[in-house]
């Protein structure tokens, strides 16, 4: 014996669905926004950080790599970049790594974090940060009659 079930869905109902949809969306980018200026933010810092001098280190830091280190916002998220340069010439790369992890010089090997490991392991936890704020969000929505 076949078993059927009728629902109703009113103008109210679909208003209600629309709005909870909706702002989940607009939840969504916002708290993604958010989260990569964070990320952004804390990878800077850590990229910021000198390693210890080695003994009987002779050469005096500028901190120029340091202050180097810009946040520009595009269209997709964040940008991150260092335009640290000696006699016109950029240098970041070979202390950090460029993006993909190379062109770092052998003596600054094992001492200097790549910049793509940094971000890697942020952008590795990020997808359960959003989950978990996007969850939230969806269960603290309330609409009401």
């Amino acid at each position: 014996m076949p078993v059927y079930v009728r629902t109703k869905v009113t103008a109210r109902t679909r208003n209600k669905l629309g709005k909870l949809i909706k702002g989940i969306s607009l939840a969504t980018e916002k708290i993604a926004r958010e989260e990569l200026n964070d990320d952004s933010d804390a990878i800077i810092r850590v990229m910021q950080r000198y390693p210890a001098k080695l003994p009987n280190q002779v050469y005096i830091r500028t901190g120029l790599l340091g202050r180097s280190w810009k946040k520009k916002k595009v269209k997709a998220g964040f940008e991150i970049s260092n335009n640290a340069a000696r006699k016109g010439r950029p240098y970041a790369k070979y202390v950090v790594g460029d993006k993909m992890g190379n062109q770092q010089a052998s003596i600054h090997q094992g001492r200097w974090k790549l910049l793509r490991d940094v971000v890697e392991r942020y952008m590795s936890k990020i997808g359960k940060r959003l989950l978990k704020k996007v969850k939230f969000y969806i269960n603290s929505a309330r609409f009401t009659k």
